[in-house]
């Protein structure tokens, strides 16, 4: 009986294809995963929190033995991985930012994290000031609120009463007539609010759609 004769170099290729292949795949399960970015974090205060005095003590974490820099200030890094700092607060701005930086030995930056506190004294949830109390809101901040706004102003506000109380709405000249126009009923069909923060004030922006006035056109 004869047999066909098979070629033995394919067969070796394919051996040399998986033993690469299979070389490779070890080295991969081996070798240790690449080591996390640089990072930090502030855990005390909290991001708006109210102060009273004229420092504050910032902590915080991080994973680089590194050097901590918080608002100027060089805080010790522990053996726990992590930092401490004391940091004066603006108490005349009221807002105090504060940055903490990871410098690196080339004395770069490689991480930064950022909160805002407030100086001055606080109320409890069931006190009640006697005198005024002051808001601060980020565009963020605003933003969740608008529409709450927007929904409480747009009930209360009563364009036909605003139009009603002036009684003439027009009275000018066109051309060679005398023209003058009293409301006696208005509406409107939606009423919106956009605002965003900026320094020392608060942009608004106030939308109505679908107004709708009846008015007396008196022409002479």
């Amino acid at each position: 009986m004869k047999y066909p004769v098979v070629s033995a170099l394919p067969i070796r290729v394919l051996l040399c294809v998986l033993a690469v292949a299979f070389m490779v795949g070890m080295d991969d399960c081996d070798s240790p995963p690449p080591p996390p970015p640089p990072s930090i974090t502030i855990t005390s205060p909290a991001n708006g929190a109210i102060l009273e005095g004229p420092t504050v003590t910032v902590q915080g974490t991080t994973n680089r033995s590194f050097t901590v820099v918080v608002n100027g200030v060089v805080a010790p890094i522990s053996s726990m991985a992590t930092w401490e700092a004391t940091i004066p607060l603006d108490t005349d701005g009221v807002i105090t930012p504060i940055d903490a930086e990871l410098i690196a030995g080339n004395g770069l930056p490689v991480a930064k994290s950022r909160i805002t506190v407030l100086a001055g004294a606080s109320l409890g949830e069931t006190e009640f000031a006697t005198e005024a109390v002051a808001l601060g809101f980020t565009n963020s901040g605003l933003d969740s609120l608008l529409p709450l706004v927007s929904t409480l102003a747009g009930d209360a506000l009563d364009i036909s009463s605003l139009l009603l109380t002036g009684g003439t709405i027009f009275d000018d000249q066109i051309f060679t007539f005398d023209v003058s126009a009293s409301a006696y009923d208005a509406d409107i069909g939606s009423f919106s609010i956009d605002a965003s923060s900026s320094t020392d004030q608060v942009d608004t922006r106030i939308t109505i759609d679908g107004l709708s006035i009846a008015a007396n056109v008196d022409i002479e």
